[in-house]
């Protein structure tokens, strides 16, 4: 982020205890935006190996070495009083709500007895504990040592069927309070790993794993994927029994998991086996496009499991059929790799890919000839081709099989001129093709544009390679932030008297703690992205001691900080023209599978034109096999399948851009508790209270948006993100103009010079010195081996 992210310096309890955050209740009993900056907090990515390194990214003392230590038994060795009680518990808790009865009793197996005697401490304020109680019998006082809550609690007795210490199954946090035995008897104890393995769907995983291996999803993306793989049903047939039979109707596609198969028909009264079948092949394609007969049997030759996707299953989850699907992906893909269309936003790239159409090519055809005028360009679909020339009268092999994904004669976009080689199909091709007539009518002025763009982008990354910039070729404005381990300022190059945002990074903080990754891969995405409604990353450097980010200056300030002055939530206009900003950002890093993972106000910021910028990536992953595990985030806008620490994909992405359309129309919450688990409880229900200033539109949307099912979240099914901006709430917003930043905004800030950051309110600014860990030279004497941590820096 531009600016830094302010963590809340507050001790986390569960639900034996209150906070210090101030209580941010529903919809209609929110605290208003304006009294939440400090009572956010933000959960870092740390895994249980880095839990002591992590301490300071989680705030005062937020990590402890001790841990709860009781001696435990399994639950099978209760009575079955015992036993019925917590299977009571775990039934009606809303924290297992989300599990499956075989899953709920999976939790009641890993739970272990702790019989307890009077006197016994159970968990002891401001140590980290990793356990879930269940009271069987018995009863538990809850005490507070006020000097360490700095707050007045009324004191809690826990008795049979209750529970207490449900934070410490979500994420690693100190125990706001000591729980004392008072009443001999029995608990249950559930401790973070085990509860974690309950929610384990690494049957959906490798189901999800297995699909994008096969030819046919494999050009589908992760949430596609993901969205078919839920609606598929799983199936097995004995070695001998059929599958599907010659001439029923087609009404749904096979593909097989494991064991193998044979296709035979029947010709002139005699069966004829066509081909055989095994692992991920598919068959039965066509009955998801259109009615259609059987043409052939497919019969088990052993035990065979196969995966069945329903035509109508998939029709109501996608509206465009599987084959149309996957060549729009394939056709975005490539456009996206070309440099002449990265500066096209994606609802334009949507309209251009609109405009391929396919062309088949027997074996040996010539789909281009060497001196001919171009006038198409291509991308293989299918097949195989090769690229000759023919010079001083002899035929040159240029390239050989060029296969699917790879693209040839796009220079017959631009210009009318010979072609400089032939290319002729080597197997059946088949090619996603644009024509040039089509292509400017398409983009008719913006060509012109998008060539200068590309001529930009070209000239500042040459520029900038070459250029070494030094902190001396910088002059600092001001101090803008300070965060735990860096800080933000705005500074001016000297040399072209342009301003940036400049993130510093203390390499030995980030190396003491563990984030090198993190950074990384910060700096990665930043240097990936070029939209008008995100970061642009000028260049990066480092000295000894510091890591540096020059990015894009917005001197509009946050749009928390519009929240605040808005008197009660934005116009519909407003908010219209601000989602758009913000649903055209996520449309283009889900795009290039990045999840943002910390969308909020305070991460949106209003560029100098007043259009909004989508900021800080320090929490944001590229989902490189389409889902992610990690929690992290701001609570208050974490996904229910985040919360149930399920594997989750950019599906998080469209849930807090709900939580915060909600935000904007009325600056109050969705979700709010006066304590994480309570919090935790009301996004897994996901039951919303509209207030009346909310309109129909902005109803619809927020609640399809918060689907706390993420496979029919909007965005995550059927189109994908197209069916977010062509949700009714959008229909007066031209998102192709919007992209191009042609529209009006609804505020544009007054910024009376390039370096004026009054739109800025210094007072929530965090201005605490980072956290010191020595010099990066003293951090190397530690550890020699972390010498080159930053050399792709």
């Amino acid at each position: 982020m531009l600016l830094p992210d302010h963590l809340a310096t507050h001790i986390t309890v569960d639900s034996a205890t209150l906070s210090r955050k101030r209580p941010i209740g529903d919809a209609h009993e929110a605290d208003p935006t304006r009294r939440r900056r400090a009572h956010r907090s933000r959960l870092l990515e740390v895994s249980s190996g880095q839990l002591t390194s992590a301490a300071p990214f989680l705030r005062a003392d937020s990590i402890n070495s001790v841990v709860d230590t009781v001696a435990r038994t399994p639950s099978d060795q209760h009575d079955e009083q015992a036993l019925l009680t917590l299977a009571s518990i775990v039934q009606n808790h809303p924290l297992f709500a989300p599990l499956s009865t075989d899953q709920k009793d999976q939790v009641c197996a890993r739970a272990r007895g702790m019989h307890c005697f009077e006197g016994q401490v159970i968990i002891r304020q401001g140590t980290v504990g990793d356990c879930l109680y269940m009271v069987a019998s018995g009863e538990y006082s809850v005490s507070f040592d006020d000097s360490l809550l700095h707050c007045t609690v009324m004191p809690t007795v826990y008795s049979t069927g209750q529970c207490f210490g449900e934070l410490a199954l979500l994420y690693n946090s100190r125990r706001g309070a000591t729980v004392t035995c008072t009443k001999r008897g029995l608990l249950f104890a559930l401790d973070q790993a085990s509860f974690r393995r309950s929610f384990v769907t690494s049957q959906r995983e490798a189901r999800h794993a297995f699909l994008r291996s096969t030819p046919l999803f494999d050009k589908l993306t992760p949430m596609q994927v993901s969205a078919i793989s839920s609606v598929m049903e799983e199936r097995v047939y004995l070695a001998g029994e059929t599958i599907v039979r010659e001439g029923d109707d087609a009404d749904a596609l096979y593909v097989i998991r494991s064991g193998a198969a044979v296709v035979v028909q029947q010709r002139d009264g005699q069966t004829h086996e066509l081909s055989r079948m095994g692992l991920g092949a598919c068959f039965g394609e066509s009955a998801l496009t259109h009615d259609a007969r059987r043409t052939a049997t497919v019969v088990a030759m052993s035990a065979t499991k196969v995966l069945r996707l329903g035509r109508e299953s998939f029709r109501l989850m996608c509206d465009t059929p599987l084959p149309q699907l996957l060549d729009r992906n394939l056709t975005r893909h490539v456009l996206k790799q070309m440099d002449l269309f990265r500066g096209m936003g994606p609802t334009e790239l949507d309209k251009l890919v609109s405009t391929f159409e396919p062309l088949e090519f027997p074996p040996g055809a010539k789909i281009v000839t060497q001196g001919e005028e171009g006038e198409t360009f291509f991308v293989i679909r299918s097949g195989m081709v090769r690229v000759t020339r023919v010079q001083d009268g002899e035929e040159i092999v240029v390239k050989d099989n060029i296969g699917v994904g790879e693209y040839f004669g796009e220079a017959a976009l631009l210009r009318q001129e010979p072609r400089h080689a032939s290319v002729q199909a080597v197997t059946a091709v088949v090619c996603l093709a644009l024509q040039r007539s089509r292509f400017m009518a398409s983009l008719g002025s913006r060509l012109n544009v998008l060539k200068r763009q590309a001529a930009q982008r070209t000239w500042a990354a040459e520029h900038i390679k070459d250029r070494r910039i030094t902190l001396a070729d910088l002059r600092v404005v001001e101090m803008l932030g300070v965060g735990t381990f860096g800080r933000v300022q705005l500074v001016v190059h000297v040399a072209s008297n342009t301003p940036f945002a400049m993130k510093c990074l203390s390499k030995g903080q980030v190396l003491e703690y563990q984030q090198v990754d993190h950074v990384l891969n910060e700096k990665l995405i930043l240097s990936l992205c070029s939209h008008p409604f995100l970061p642009r990353l000028a260049c990066a450097f480092q000295d000894d001691s510091n890591l540096y980010m020059l990015q894009d200056l917005a001197l509009g300030g946050e749009l928390f900080s519009i929240l605040i002055n808005s008197h009660g939530g934005l116009p519909f206009e407003t908010v219209v023209f601000y989602a758009g900003c913000i649903t055209s950002a996520l449309r283009y890093l889900h795009d290039l599978q990045i999840a943002h993972r910390d969308l909020k106000p305070e991460n949106v910021l209003v560029d100098n034109d007043g259009y909004l910028k989508v900021v800080d990536f320090g929490l944001s992953k590229i989902l490189r096999h389409g889902y992610a595990r990690t929690f992290c985030g701001t609570n208050e806008f974490l996904a229910p399948e985040m919360v149930l620490h399920k594997p989750y994909t950019c599906a998080i992405d469209w849930w807090a851009l709900g939580v915060l359309i909600f935000e904007m129309f009325t600056v109050c919450l969705p979700f709010g508790a006066d304590t994480p688990v309570k919090l935790y409880e009301k996004i897994i229900a996901a039951k919303i209270k509209f207030p009346p200033s909310v309109p129909p539109a902005g109803v619809d949307i927020i609640s399809k948006l918060l689907t706390p099912t993420p496979t029919t979240r909007l965005g995550a099914i059927k189109e994908g993100s197209r069916d977010v901006i062509e949700h009714h709430m959008f229909a007066s917003l031209d998102f192709v103009e919007l992209e191009r930043k042609h529209l009006t905004p609804p505020f544009k800030p007054v910024i009376n010079a390039p370096t004026d950051s009054t739109n800025f309110d210094k007072d929530y600014f965090d201005t605490k010195p980072a956290m010191a860990v020595g010099h990066w030279e003293e951090c190397l004497a530690r550890r020699p081996e972390a010498r080159d941590a930053f050399k792709d820096f």
